[in-house]
């Protein structure tokens, strides 16, 4: 009875993730440096401060491109939706894409802008075995593919990296210092989650990493 009464170890569950299924997103990591989020649930209130303390709001969208980017890729790659309804906001779907929609907000990137400036073509829905989820949108460039996933998953396949400069060939340094940030995140016990983006073909989608074809839709005038 003594070992029942006395547990050598207590957990605690502050942010709510295990007591009420919440997930929030605590830190971004691009190129350009970390940033710290702050707020609480899926309340879309919030800052998203790089290290120096500065805030990155929506009236300061030109502070953060890559972070934009980022966001862009995490809200246009979910299936949730965030509702306010009273004095709550309510969820549904997946709770880390609810997560992934409330800190774009955080961002000034919003779904609903997204559905309307780059409309939604087709998925390739996440599995234990790829790791990765793929939408497919069309934007003015051609086919855009956005993708989230395990961040070492997704680095074994990218090319590229995107930077302050722009995007350039992603190197072994650059690979290594990416590897090194994602280390220290998971350090703190934070749940990791990479995204990248590629410009497909104009006529026919490849996803080479399902060999699935996908014919695009007929785009009207």
């Amino acid at each position: 009875m003594s070992d029942v009464a006395t547990p050598p170890v207590i957990c605690t569950d502050k942010t709510g993730t295990l007591t009420r299924g919440e997930m929030t997103v605590r830190a971004l990591w691009t190129m350009a440096g970390a940033a710290t989020v702050t707020g609480e649930g899926y309340v879309p209130t919030g800052e998203i401060q790089v290290t120096t303390g500065d805030a990155v709001s929506p009236q300061a969208q030109a502070a953060s491109p890559l972070a934009r980017d980022l966001l862009t890729v995490f809200v246009g790659c979910t299936n949730a939706h965030v509702a306010h309804e009273g004095d709550a906001w309510t969820v549904i779907g997946d709770p880390t894409e609810a997560a992934l929609l409330v800190v774009g907000s955080k961002g000034g990137i919003e779904i609903a802008t997204l559905d309307q400036q780059t409309p939604r073509v087709a998925e390739l829905p996440f599995d234990s075995q790829r790791k990765l989820m793929t939408v497919i949108r069309r934007a003015a460039a051609g086919p855009l593919a956005l993708v989230k996933g395990a961040p070492d998953v997704l680095l074994e396949r990218c090319t590229h990296v995107l930077t302050s400069e722009g995007e350039r060939p992603l190197t072994d340094a650059d690979r290594e210092r990416i590897q090194i940030a994602a280390a220290e995140m998971a350090a703190r016990a934070l749940r990791l989650l990479g995204a990248a983006r590629r410009v497909l073909a104009d006529d026919l989608v490849v996803l080479e990493f399902s060999k699935l074809w996908l014919r695009r839709s007929p785009v009207s005038a």
